[in-house]
């Protein structure tokens, strides 16, 4: 009889270590899964799903390993083996719960969700389906969300009326269910909207924001920072016709929103100076883009720093601006520094590839990419540019290591001569005292 209480209480002792290793185990795995330490978090969840074995086949803690494993899948874009673990979780659920029940839905939702990533919505729209008819069955909201995803699975189909039809059903099911002037009433007709102007059906795209504009500012008020994004769904839309009067005062009232909340230099103010400054430019009214194309430049070099693709960008923009106008003394130097921070950029990543080469001993192909640098460092950035010297210098080691030690002293001369008159140009004049004080100085 002891005996027997003593193996009892072993193998209960041994059920709470398994237990408490297995939470420790998903919890290190999700910590660094968010973390985006993706090889961590496969280890930790591995050795869960190990230690999952000696759980009983339907307990719900092998599905919990599983869709987390399926997840760290799909962040990493790996959708079939995403797909593979989603689906063995999905079996466990059903055996659990029952394939009929609720409560499966949102395993159905998420398999579905991988199958339409990975480019499979045919394979999705029966899961999706299963849980319409499963919500509708029971006179439940959720099935709204069911037609939503639905949409988007037709959308990846190509059917746009059925995307539609679909949609269209979400919003009727919500204004029943929840009142037409509800914030989720808004969003449905904010996605109906964003379908129609896909398919350049812009009187319905544009009923629908409007009509989701009215509710939204209803509901929270015409100054509140969350109706930018619908604005600008408005400004663009208008824009996209040729309508930039219409357009205007949405891109106006975005970009006041934007900086009553965020500040004049926030770099969320850049896109929206963009947009209005584009469709100034579009009406031809030039000199109302100018300044708001100066501004978006300054904040994005204040913000992104002043080499950043942002600021290329910004700098054609306004060039661009210039060059209509015919002031080509203006726009030259603007596409000229833009055309430096593309080429520098391209340096950077060829200088990049020929190291990872040159790690992996495909010295033929790290030679070939150093080359192609250099080459259009000096053709582009000019044949001194200091951003130069750092491609010599990593070639010079790999020729060294070669025991090219001829080539690599040429490109050490090269380098070594860049770098003198660099360092001439910047060398500061002399200050201090007046030459007639120094002249007495010395006497």
């Amino acid at each position: 009889m002891f005996r027997k209480l003593l193996v009892c209480l072993a193998v209960a002792a041994g059920a709470a270590w398994a237990q408490d290793a297995f939470d420790t185990l998903m919890g290190a795995g999700q910590l660094a899964m968010h973390q985006s330490r993706y090889p961590a978090a496969q280890k930790q969840f591995e050795a869960a799903l190990k230690l999952s074995i000696e759980f009983q086949p339907t307990d719900p803690r092998k599905a919990d390993v599983l869709e987390a494993l399926s997840e760290l899948n799909l962040l990493q874009g790996y959708y079939g083996p995403a797909e593979a673990l989603d689906r063995q979780a999905l079996a466990i659920r059903e055996k659990v719960l029952g394939a009929e029940n609720p409560e499966v839905a949102p395993y159905l939702a998420r398999l579905a969700s991988i199958l339409r990533a990975a480019g499979k919505p045919e394979a999705a729209e029966p899961l999706v389906r299963r849980n319409l008819a499963m919500h509708e069955k029971a006179g439940d909201i959720a099935a709204a969300s069911d037609y939503d995803q639905l949409a988007g699975v037709y959308q990846s189909m190509k059917r746009f009326k059925d995307a539609v039809d679909s949609l269209q059903r979400a919003l009727a099911i919500r204004t029943e269910k929840l009142g037409p002037a509800h914030l989720e009433v808004a969003a449905t007709l904010i996605a109906l909207g964003a379908l129609y102007q896909s398919g350049v059906k812009y009187a319905e795209a544009e009923q629908s924001f409007l009509n989701a504009l009215a509710i939204s500012e209803k509901s929270l008020g015409s100054e509140n920072f969350t109706l930018v994004g619908l604005l600008d769904r408005l400004g663009l839309m208008y824009r996209e016709q040729n309508k930039f009067a219409e357009a205007e005062p949405y891109f106006q009232r975005g970009l006041a929103l934007r900086e009553r909340n965020l500040g004049p230099t926030h770099s969320d103010i850049a896109p929206a100076l963009d947009n209005l400054a584009l469709t100034y430019y579009r009406e031809k009214k030039y000199e109302e883009a100018e300044p708001l194309y100066k501004r978006s430049l300054a904040i994005w070099q204040g913000t992104q720093g002043k080499d950043s693709a942002f600021v290329a960008l910004a700098l054609d923009n306004l060039a661009s601006l210039y060059a209509t106008q015919g002031m080509l003394a203006k726009a030259e130097p603007l596409f000229l520094r833009s055309l430096g921070i593309r080429e520098q950029q391209t340096i950077t990543s060829l200088d990049t590839l020929a190291l990872l080469y040159e790690t992996t001993n495909a010295v033929n192909k790290a030679d070939l990419f150093y080359k192609r640098a250099l080459l259009l460092g000096e053709t582009g950035m000019g044949s001194d540019h200091p951003e130069i010297t750092n491609t010599m210098e990593n070639y010079s080691a790999m020729l060294r290591a070669l025991k090219r030690t001829a080539e690599a002293a040429r490109v050490d001369a090269r380098a070594k001569e860049i770098k003198a008159k660099t360092l001439e140009k910047t060398k500061p004049a002399i200050s201090g005292p007046p030459p007639a004080v120094l002249v007495a100085a010395q006497l």
